[in-house]
């Protein structure tokens, strides 16, 4: 609210980003925690189910207080589609998926769906609340707008491979018996954050984001150009592959909209066809603006500039420089 009251002009605003996935890194323990590092599974799990919760309340009382105080204003959030395939169907496989998606997916896609937010993990969390339909419906699903974090669904494989081996993501572990982790398909590619390329299922993500609110846009999708192609030794960039899956996601996503006769708000898309951009970045906690300097424990102590925040401080000196002539 103080941000709307500073910057009147900006009439499009996002409460929070990506919800689900904090809670699937902090329960991972990549996202740090209010918790001594090292604690349960089941601590971590809980206390996630509990910050989740308290983000969509705090999203819920802005959308109210937005809505009194500034009636021209658009607010949402954006929600990644973490989503999992499996490559065998076995058990294991299965098990990940649901406990996965459990945590990333389902409680915040629930809760936009009717009201009902229930985090739900056995013998660890069993966290619930819920909107009255009434205020709920009148509210408009608290969904000004929805922002898609749209990459396609990582495929699992947990168990024997028959020595075939196919591009894993960075982390997994494979060898000439067993494979664990997120792999693509024979003949595919993975990028090096985890998702295979598969443009195709942009309809099934877009389907089930117009099911929650007519208001959606894309507010990320993109590629690494770090990827690892099948028949290759390991992970390489290649721009020209990496364009080619931008240029496959972008008309698939028109066909959509042609098919259906439905309009995206947004279409943003993260990475650029240049590896310096985030997804080559982004595991070794360096920024667009910034590169982080950050101490054992993941805080940032200090940071240093990079070329692209010299360039943007440039502008802004040529500008402000102009404006004083003017």
């Amino acid at each position: 609210l103080k941000a709307m009251e500073l910057f009147p002009q900006v009439k499009d605003w996002w409460s929070f980003n990506e919800l689900g996935v904090k809670a699937f890194q902090q329960a991972r323990e990549v996202y740090p925690t209010d918790f001594p590092e090292g604690s349960s599974l089941s601590t971590r799990v809980h206390a996630t189910g509990t910050a989740t919760r308290n983000m969509l309340i705090a999203h819920c009382k802005l959308h109210q207080a937005v809505t009194k105080k500034y009636p021209s204003n658009k607010l949402g959030l954006t929600h990644q589609w973490l989503k999992f395939d499996v490559a065998s169907g076995n058990i294991l496989e299965r098990l990940f998926r649901y406990y996965f998606e459990k945590l990333s997916f389902q409680p915040v896609y629930g809760f936009f769906k009717d009201g009902h937010y229930a985090f739900e993990i056995p013998f660890m969390a069993n966290i619930h609340f819920e909107i009255p339909k009434v205020e709920f419906d009148a509210s408009d699903h608290f969904l000004m707008r929805l922002g898609v974090q749209a990459y396609p669904k990582p495929l699992l494989k947990m168990g024997f491979n028959g020595g075939q081996k196919e591009p894993c993501k960075v982390g997994s572990f494979q060898n000439d018996w067993v494979t664990f982790g997120s792999i693509s398909e024979p003949g595919n590619a993975i990028m090096r954050f985890g998702p295979r390329w598969k443009a195709e299922e942009m309809a099934e993500i877009l389907d089930e984001a117009f099911a929650l609110t007519p208001h959606v846009g894309i507010s990320e999708f993109g590629s690494d150009a770090n990827i690892h192609m099948s028949g290759k030794p390991g992970f390489e960039i290649d721009e020209a592959a990496q364009k080619k899956y931008l240029q496959e996601v972008i008309e698939k996503v028109h066909d959509y909209c042609v098919r259906t006769g439905r309009s995206l708000e947004t279409f943003f898309c993260w990475s650029d066809v240049k590896k310096q951009m985030e997804w080559e970045n982004g595991h070794e906690c360096r920024l667009g603006i910034v590169d982080p300097i950050v101490d054992t424990q993941r805080r940032m102590t200090s940071w240093q500039s990079t070329p692209a925040s010299e360039y943007l401080a440039q502008s802004y000196r040529q500008e402000e420089r102009q404006n004083k002539t003017a």
